[in-house]
């Protein structure tokens, strides 16, 4: 038998007969207690009762209740044919889910997640990753809504940046890894870059600080560190210097950037396999935009076991240029010899027409994995072709197909209905004109994430100081509201602290006590500033409080007069921006009620750290490893015409689709012509934009 076994075959799976555990001993936590999810009745293909019991699973109790009413029966009956089989599939094993478009991978990835905790896996032992924030979030609840909270909490689940933070914060001493460590956003990364290349080449600009930010991150993708001889491969001895500094840089001032989770994480897993000893089973979701780093680390999770799931779509895999890996399908076939292979092709979301013209583009790339699709609804309406002769005469007549279809469809399909998809940002402007005069109101997801506005940045920097002095973000806040600590000032104060090797804040202190000569107004400003600082970091850590960090907050808002600086200096938005502030507070005060993830098992053989993860590190982790705004918004009920980048629109679906710009030059991208492997990754990312259509596409 081909040890690469696919669905095509009728066998059934080896058993398709399990009863929920009774209880995990550990911590009597009952699945049974969790909204009904009841003994033996769940995914049970033979309608039949265990006749015995033994100390870990029971009979069907005669008050139990009846299958047809049971939430996981009903999930079972749910289930189609293939994602039954991928549902049920043995453990111990590894296998390959490859989901189309529109084929129901979350329900299935979920559906798998219930089997395991089934068949008496803990949910503490249960790894399940997600490609975003928002992805895991949701997928958090709907488990929950099946199991119960209790359970669904004790799942580690999470990004692979997330659940990576969370392995380093209870281990992260056994690689010598400080406590405290923070998490350097792409802000404080290129502050960090910007001081390594002002000493490397004084000559550098912001493009050039960019260019070395992105040069060290697709190294860092790769696993690839400064003092490899591989290295330069991807760069010049300049670059690998530069690296080496920023990373210095970083240890200096116990920061990690993104990238480092999961090199530290990898590095942790390696030289200490037994903190991941308990894992029975490791899940990954949308598999094809896995780099190398993270395929790593999902082998290196499931190395005891090597009970691995994972879900992808080969064709779906857009994100080349963030160093995702399609090939990582394949390279997990070679590493293990008897992956299984299901394939889900029953389409849920696009119509026969729809799904056959995305087919028929994917399909011209000679090299894909070859997999079918097949729709589940009609035929529809085909998709149209519009020529236009220039934008504005596309946007036009993008605006008159809206008012058009709505207005035959008698009101039925609403501007909530409609998405236009483009390959860039810079293609929108025509079309929000013309959406402006129409009196059309339309949402742009991909703009600013909250975090990142100007008055809501400002605040959490000042978190950030509070929490890490050694924070690049100091210098960003010294003088915010002003406060006459100007550039001039800050110049003297950096270069104080280079000449005698000491961080910024030392500086500041110095200035202070006159040891760096400063006027008395600037020398009283510098004394608030830090009197500022030290009494917000009093109040977060004084643990008589019932909301440390909210009081903080509320502090500093205070103390910052910051209502007033914005009411001053923010002109006709400060009113706007000042609501965002509210929203802040609000926020912090719900973060502060809710409860953390629970702490990673306790494992035989290796003490973990009991230093605590306390509410400010957390809540500025939750910052930095925030949804985008085209994660989040995706979710906002607005009632309103979605106007997003191809790439932001994924996983995403709406009944009518425009793709505007597909001409040679966008779609494809004219850097994409000269070479297959971008030309094939174009295809797949119009063939995400036209599934993203249920009936129309345009």
């Amino acid at each position: 038998m081909d040890p690469l076994r696919h669905d095509t075959s009728s066998q059934s799976v080896k058993d398709t007969s399990f009863e929920v555990e009774d209880v995990y001993e550990d911590d009597e936590l009952t699945l049974q207690q969790s909204n009904g999810f009841a003994e033996a009745d769940v995914f049970s293909l033979q309608e039949q009762q265990p006749t015995s019991r033994d100390d870990t699973k029971v009979a069907v109790d005669q008050k139990a209740p009846h299958r047809s009413s049971s939430p996981t029966h009903r999930l079972r009956l749910s289930l189609n044919e293939r994602q039954l089989r991928a549902v049920t599939f043995p453990l111990q094993s590894q296998l390959q889910i490859l989901a189309g478009p529109g084929t129901g991978k979350t329900k299935t990835l979920i559906s798998r997640v219930i089997f395991l905790l089934s068949q008496g896996v803990h949910p503490s032992n249960i790894i399940v990753t997600t490609f975003t924030v928002k992805a895991a979030n949701e997928m958090r609840e709907r488990i929950a809504a099946m199991v119960g909270p209790s359970v669904a909490s004790r799942l580690v689940l999470g990004t692979f940046h997330s659940i990576a933070r969370r392995y380093l914060i209870k281990y992260g001493y056994l690689i010598g890894l400080p406590t405290g460590f923070q998490i350097a956003d792409e802000t404080d990364a290129l502050h960090f870059i910007q001081s390594v290349m002002k000493e490397v080449d004084p000559e550098s600009d912001k493009n050039d600080c960019r260019h070395a930010r992105n040069a060290i991150s697709n190294m860092k993708s790769r696993a690839i560190q400064p003092s490899s001889l591989s290295a330069l491969e991807y760069t010049t001895q300049e670059m690998m210097q530069v690296y080496s500094l920023y990373q210095g840089k970083l240890a200096e001032a116990n920061f990690l950037d993104f990238d480092d989770l999961l090199l530290k994480c990898m590095e942790l897993l390696r030289t200490n396999p037994l903190v991941v000893s308990n894992i029975q089973a490791v899940l990954v979701d949308e598999f094809q935009d896995t780099n190398v780093v993270q395929y790593q680390l999902m082998k290196l999770f499931a190395a005891r076991r090597s009970n691995i799931t994972i879900v992808g779509d080969p064709d779906q895999s857009i994100y080349a240029f963030r160093a995702a890996e399609s090939t990582n399908l394949m390279r997990m076939r070679q590493d293990f010899q008897d992956t299984s292979v299901v394939s889900l092709e029953e389409n849920y979301r696009s119509s026969g027409h729809i799904l056959n013209a995305a087919l028929a583009v994917i399909q011209q790339d000679t090299e894909r994995i070859q997999k079918t699709v097949l729709p589940n609804h009609d035929e529809g309406h085909m998709p149209v072709f519009f020529p236009a002769r220039n934008p504005y005469i596309e946007a036009r007549h993008i605006v008159k197909e809206i008012q058009r279809l709505i207005d035959l469809s008698c009101g039925m399909l609403k501007p909530h209905d409609f998405a236009i998809l483009v390959r860039s940002a810079r293609l929108t402007r025509p079309i929000e004109s013309e959406l402006t005069k129409a009196g059309i109101d339309y949402r742009i997801v991909g703009g600013f994430r909250f975090w990142e506005r100007e008055e809501i940045k400002l605040l959490v920097n000042y978190l950030v100081v509070v929490k890490s002095r050694r924070s690049p973000a100091l210098l960003d806040i010294i003088n915010s509201p002003r406060r006459g600590i100007g550039s001039v000032m800050q110049a003297a104060l950096l270069n104080h602290a280079n000449a005698y090797q000491v961080p910024i804040w030392d500086a500041i202190q110095r200035a202070i006590d006159g040891q760096v000569r400063v006027n008395a107004k600037v020398r009283s400003s510098l004394k608030q500033f830090v009197d500022i600082i030290t009494e917000a970091e009093r109040l977060v850590q004084d643990s008589s409080r019932e909301t440390p960090l909210a009081d903080a907050l509320d502090y500093l808002i205070t103390a910052l007069d910051y209502k007033e600086a914005l009411r001053k200096d923010r002109g006709d938005t400060w009113a706007a921006r000042w609501e965002n502030v509210t929203d802040l507070k609000e926020h912090i005060r719900y973060f502060c009620a809710t409860a953390p993830d629970p702490e990673l098992p306790d494992i035989d053989g290796v003490e973990g750290t009991k230093a605590a993860d306390d509410v400010l590190s957390r809540f500025l982790a939750t910052v930095n490893l925030a949804p985008s705004e085209a994660e989040s918004s995706a979710f906002d009920p607005t009632m309103v015409l979605t106007i997003s980048t191809i790439h932001g629109s994924k996983g995403l679906e709406w009944p009518v689709v425009f793709i505007p710009g597909v001409y040679e030059g966008s779609i494809p991208h004219a850097l994409s012509l000269a070479k297959e492997v971008d030309l094939a990754e174009e295809r797949r990312l119009l063939y995400v934009a036209m599934t993203r259509a249920k009936g129309e596409n345009i």
